[in-house]
C-alpha cells in the first residue's frame, strides 16, 4: 500500500488585536495557514471540543487520529 504524505492546516484569523483590556478586538482582515501535523492519509475533517487542546483528525478511511502536544 502506498502511503501519501498529507498536511493538516488550521486557518486562523489575522489582524485581530491580542492585547487584553484594550476594548473589543478588531475584525479579522484575512486568514493565515498554520501546519499542525504531517503523516496523515487523506484527512477530511478536524475538530476540537471546547476546552480541550487536542485536535481530532478524521481520515477518509474512517480512522480518527488525535493530535496532542504536537504528536499524533
Amino acid at each position: 500500500m502506498r502511503r501519501r504524505l498529507a498536511l493538516v492546516l488550521a486557518l486562523l484569523p489575522t489582524g485581530c488585536s491580542e492585547s487584553a483590556g484594550s476594548g473589543p478586538p478588531e475584525p479579522a482582515t484575512g486568514l493565515r495557514a498554520l501546519q499542525v501535523a504531517t503523516g496523515l492519509e487523506s484527512p477530511v475533517h478536524m475538530a476540537s471540543p471546547p476546552g480541550d487542546p487536542r485536535l481530532f483528525i478524521v481520515e477518509q478511511a474512517g480512522r480518527i487520529r488525535i493530535l496532542e502536544d504536537g504528536e499524533l
